[in-house]
């Protein structure tokens, strides 16, 4: 069955207002908690529509972190529409912490070879029930791995229910080992060929993908990058953003956006 949600209306105003109600009684956390654990039972095959200017998509949503983040496009609408503009029919696009897949299924809607790089299991599995509910198994390819600044293996550490990194969260749990490739190494094996269009959303492990992707990006003639940044992870590293603009700079990019507000830098080339 699918839902079609519609950010606004007047359903989800009443919803927020009740919210609000529980939590100013203190007893919004527990309902939640029971709320997740009969959506999580009874919805494992919900499915809802998307949308984003004049493209749509369905999502499997089979958990409530899962339904949050589709339904409210992870809080990147503006996003997401920035992006959509860049991509073309022809482009090469790298989703680089693709998640449930959001970002590359619009932009294989769209006719983009698209490449995701996942490496948690549970999202992998989300990403895939979504390209193939999409009818997109020839425009998306997936790969279960991270980008880095090596290759070989990696502990991974979750940061949320549905996000993970490879930065080494002192305070966090390893949730196991994942394959980790450079990005030169991802051409080498030719397992695509060189991006024009990359998103990273990689949770405070921004700086070693840039480093890890510095021979890629040198190669490329024209190429644009939107970058989340994540900075209270790269504080607690002992890292700022400043690392990651030296080298893109260094490599002909020029940062064409900062949406500060939303951690959002965009860089472009050519």
């Amino acid at each position: 069955m699918k839902y079609l949600y519609r950010p606004g209306s007047g359903i989800n105003r009443i919803r927020e207002n009740i919210r609000s109600a529980l939590e100013k009684v203190g007893i919004l956390n527990p309902i939640k908690q029971i709320y997740r654990s009969i959506y999580n039972f009874v919805s494992r095959n919900r499915t809802i529509q998307v949308s984003v200017a004049d493209w749509q998509v369905s999502m499997w949503v089979p958990t409530v972190d899962f339904l949050e983040h589709a339904s409210t496009l992870g809080g990147e609408r503006k996003e997401l529409t920035h992006f959509l503009t860049l991509v073309k029919p022809n482009s090469i696009v790298w989703d680089v912490g693709a998640n449930d897949g959001m970002y590359a299924l619009f932009s294989a809607v769209k006719g983009a070879e698209t490449h995701a790089f996942e490496p948690d299991p549970t999202n992998v599995c989300v990403l895939e029930r979504n390209i193939k509910i999409n009818h997109l198994n020839k425009l998306i390819h997936v790969h279960q791995m991270a980008l880095a600044d090596f290759d070989g293996v990696a502990d991974i550490f979750g940061t949320s229910q549905v996000n993970f990194t490879l930065a080494n969260l002192t305070e966090k749990k390893s949730t196991g080992q994942v394959t980790v490739l450079r990005g030169e190494s991802v051409i080498d094996r030719k397992l695509s060929i060189l991006p024009t269009i990359i998103k990273m959303d990689v949770e405070g492990f921004e700086y070693e993908v840039i480093q890890g992707l510095s021979a890629v990006l040198a190669k490329v003639k024209s190429c644009n990058i939107m970058i989340e940044n994540h900075d209270q992870i790269l504080a607690s590293r002992g890292l700022s953003t400043r690392r990651e603009t030296v080298i893109l700079k260094g490599l002909e990019f020029t940062q064409i956006a900062d949406w500060s507000a939303k951690r959002k830098t965009w860089w472009a080339k050519g």
